[in-house]
């Protein structure tokens, strides 16, 4: 039971489902502000969705950081 914890708790912490998260809020909350982002702009009326989209785009660059520097150090290890 307790390996099963250790693999789901890994799984859960990986910077996929942070990829996928970001993804799927960021999708979600545009598809819902799509024809309000010029009028938000103009009146300044900032709403729940819009701090959704900074959750979203955060956990999404997040994300891409820890793949890039996984990449990296599996670029960069020794041959051999």
């Amino acid at each position: 039971m307790i390996k099963f914890l250790n693999q789901t708790s890994h799984i859960l912490n990986g910077p996929h489902i942070n990829l996928i998260i970001g993804v799927f809020l960021l999708f979600s909350v545009f598809s819902e502000i799509e024809g309000e982002i010029v009028d938000v702009l103009v009146s300044a009326d900032i709403g729940i969705h819009h701090g959704i989209v900074a959750f979203g785009l955060i956990h999404v660059l997040s994300a891409l950081a820890a793949l890039t520097e996984s990449l990296v150090l599996i670029l960069e290890r020794p041959k051999g």
